[in-house]
């Protein structure tokens, strides 16, 4: 998030594509670490049957498994 808020975009600049490239790249970043974490998450779950366990972790995770990617 920082690489992308620190490129200063001008918004008004709208015939140049940069943002537009820019911006297509952060969302391909944000679906990438949105595949790790679901991942890791199915990882425990199937590695620790313990289910005290697994709604500890679930209680990390609270407020990033409210994205739509991560619900189910």
């Amino acid at each position: 998030m920082k690489n992308f808020r620190d490129k200063k975009h001008s918004l008004l600049e709208f015939e140049k594509t940069k943002f537009d490239k820019d911006y297509v790249e952060f969302n391909v970043e944000i679906s990438r670490l949105d595949t790790e974490l679901q991942d890791f998450i199915d990882a425990n779950f199937t590695k620790f049957r313990n289910i005290e366990y697994s709604l500890k972790l679930l209680t990390k995770f609270q407020n990033i498994l409210k994205r739509n990617s991560l619900r189910h």
